[in-house]
């Protein structure tokens, strides 16, 4: 092989010596569980994206290049109807965990622990652990703390490995390069899944940990350390508790290359103007190091080329890179096919699953999908937030809270965002399964009520309402969402009745921290017919990932929990839809509406899947503009109109 053929970019040269190697690392991250390319497990529904289409980028990939690493960047347990049903305990599943199988028959090299690998507790994720055919690594997540500091603590799971690879040089010699992988999740695990975690798990903060265990792994002979980091890019901040810390990260001396995950973002992006100090779509690095996000779902495969200096001592140094996404549904429409291999391996999983999954619940005269979320508490939502209603009232009717109003509060799930425009739920008319609700309601949360007032209440809904853009009144197709803002953060309220003023200023930002101490969204506030009061109380019922501050919602104090169920919400679900039946009377009325601006318009970035929904245009007076390069359905809606009158808000305590 001749020194072009290891040089597989247009790359200066300048820097290379007589001897470089390259290496190339292949990333998944936040795959969730979508192992199959079918939405929501249906082969009726074909999906772009999923494990099956990215398997066969990672073959092509592999072929181009001489030396490659596969890893993941966390978050692969948890996500989808057949993941989940083979992580919970007591569903029935027997047999290998899906996902883990999917991965050793890919040949992974290594994995980092995500967030969502926690859902089904410690001792669930150790037994899954044992069938993996590659290490998992993570160094902030800990069982000891030592008082000696991070490099003393006693990690859940190795914190780090070093794999030996080897590579042919530019000479032609083969050699042995150590490549050190450091693996990083965000320290709020323990808080989202407080319910698992609480005295068996504690976090470090993520640049905290990298700065004690990254000498470790330099001692102990690596080359090249990667950071395998389930974390988003964030603002660089020296924020120790920072969620997505990817930008500090990179700032970390001994770190040579970034793989982060956990926001469902891509990166480096084609075409992608860096606007952000530290990032650099152009180059693919974050402070000048490499770095690759592959976005979610089997969205992307990450590709991470490093051109390495091999000195003749054990140094070794990245003087050349090359990173980039490779999109499983690529805006040319030249969609991968499933790899045929791990199709014939999950074949008898997934027909195993599906009879598992086909009992009907009930039969919905009405359409369910996720489409319109960000314009109105569709049915879905409203299914969800009456079944959390009669859960809750049930739960205290025999406690000292039962005189509480109860309330019920939830976010739109499967609602777009960067996982793309086929991330959304469609489901009937007509028979709904257990697999549908664990379909719409993918993640494996409880039941908990919380004592709340009429002021909290308000503070909530500024939060919920701060990822929608300001609006100029009298423009046209203005933005509607804040795409810094997840969608998971929307929450509605039901039980109550309150406008959303779009033409003032977000109080918060996307990290949960107040903007505007003077902004106010929330107008009309009514409970029972009246003007709700600051101080009137309330049991809210909420998801556990919500009262224990995920969304960077605030953690719920001890003293105001009413009620913490142990059986998961999608179970409620299904219950409840076989005792109560899917009817209009049986779902909670829609408790908002947007204040209405006249002669102003937004855009409504939605999946192409709303056109089979063509009375859904009519009810919002809405506008088909097409698609955008992304796929997304451009929707002008008009905020002409609004249901009710904007009434006085309960004023925030001093």
């Amino acid at each position: 092989m001749t020194s072009d053929c290891l040089w597989p970019h247009d790359l200066p040269r300048s820097a290379a010596t007589d001897r470089h190697v390259w290496i190339r690392i292949l990333v998944t991250s936040d795959m969730h569980g979508q192992l199959l390319p079918h939405v929501g497990d249906r082969p009726g529904k074909p999906l772009e994206t999923g494990f099956t289409r990215v398997a066969t980028l990672v073959h092509a990939a592999r072929r181009e290049a001489g030396t490659t690493l596969l890893v993941d960047n966390g978050d692969f347990l948890q996500g989808s109807t057949l993941s989940d049903m083979a992580a919970q305990a007591g569903s029935g599943w027997t047999g290998p965990n899906p996902v883990i199988a999917a991965m050793n028959a890919l040949r992974y090299d290594a994995a980092a622990l995500g967030n969502h690998e926690f859902n089904f507790g410690l001792d669930r994720l150790q037994d899954i652990l044992t069938e993996a055919g590659f290490p998992t690594i993570c160094a902030n997540a800990v069982t000891r703390k030592s008082p000696l500091g991070p490099a003393h603590d006693t990690t859940l799971v190795p914190p780090h490995v070093i794999l030996p690879v080897q590579a042919r040089d530019s000479t032609g010699q083969t050699r042995e390069i150590r490549i050190g992988l450091i693996g990083l999740l965000p320290p709020q695990v323990t808080t989202w899944d407080h319910d698992h975690l609480s005295g068996r798990l504690q976090a470090r903060g993520i640049v905290e940990a990298a700065r004690a265990h990254v000498p470790q792994l330099r001692a102990a002979g690596a080359q090249i350390v990667v950071a395998l980091a389930h974390t988003g890019i964030g603002t660089g901040s020296d924020d120790p508790e920072a969620e997505n810390a990817a930008l500090a990260l990179a700032r970390v001396p001994g770190v040579d290359a970034i793989i982060a995950g956990h926001s469902h973002d891509i990166f480096p992006r084609p075409g992608m103007q860096s606007g952000q100090p530290g990032t650099d779509h152009a180059t693919g690095s974050l402070e000048g190091k490499p770095a690759v996000m592959a976005g979610s779902r089997g969205s992307h495969l990450g590709v991470m080329d490093l051109c390495v200096d091999m000195r003749p001592s054990a140094v070794a140094d990245v003087i050349a890179h090359h990173c980039e996404t490779r999109a499983t549904a690529p805006t040319d429409r030249s969609t991968p096919p499933p790899d045929p291999e791990m199709m014939r391996l999950l074949a008898p999983i997934h027909d195993r699953m599906m009879r598992l999954t086909g009992k009907t619940l009930t039969h919905a005269p009405f359409a369910l999908h996720s489409y319109t979320a960000f314009v109105q508490c569709n049915r879905l939502q409203r299914l969800v937030l009456a079944t959390q209603h009669r859960a809750l009232t049930r739960a205290l009717a025999s406690t000292p809270h039962a005189n509480l109003p109860v309330l019920s509060a939830t976010a739109p799930f499967l609602a777009g965002g960067h996982a793309g425009p086929q991330y959304y739920t469609d489901l009937g008319p007509g028979a709904v399964t257990s697999r549908d609700v664990a379909g719409f309601y993918p993640f494996p949360n409880v039941l908990v009520g919380l004592r709340v007032t009429g002021h909290d209440l308000w503070q909530w809904l500024e939060r919920a309402a701060s990822g929608f853009r300001q609006v100029a009144p009298g423009r046209a197709d203005q933005a509607l969402w804040d795409p810094a803002f997840p969608s998971h953060v929307f929450d509605s309220i039901a039980g109550l009745r309150y406008c959303i003023d779009l033409s003032q200023p977000p109080r918060f930002d996307a990290d949960g921290h107040m903007r505007d101490p003077d902004a106010t969204r929330i107008t009309g506030m009514e409970f029972d017919g009246e003007p709700l009061s600051p101080d009137m109380e309330f049991a809210l019922a909420v998801n556990s990932f919500r009262a224990f501050g995920g969304g960077n919602y605030p953690l719920a104090a001890e003293d105001r929990i009413l009620f913490r169920g142990t059986t998961l919400l999608r179970d409620i679900i299904q219950e409840d839809l076989m005792r109560e039946g899917l009817l209009e009377k049986t779902l909670i009325p829609a408790p908002w509406v947007f204040r209405p601006l006249s002669h102003t318009s937004v855009i409504l970035r939605t999946g192409p899947g709303l056109c089979s929904h063509p009375a859904e245009f009519s009810a919002l007076g809405a506008t088909n503009l097409g698609c955008d390069e992304a796929g997304f359905l451009m929707l002008r809606v008009p905020l002409d109109t609004g249901q009710h009158a904007p009434l006085a808000n309960p004023r925030r305590k001093t």
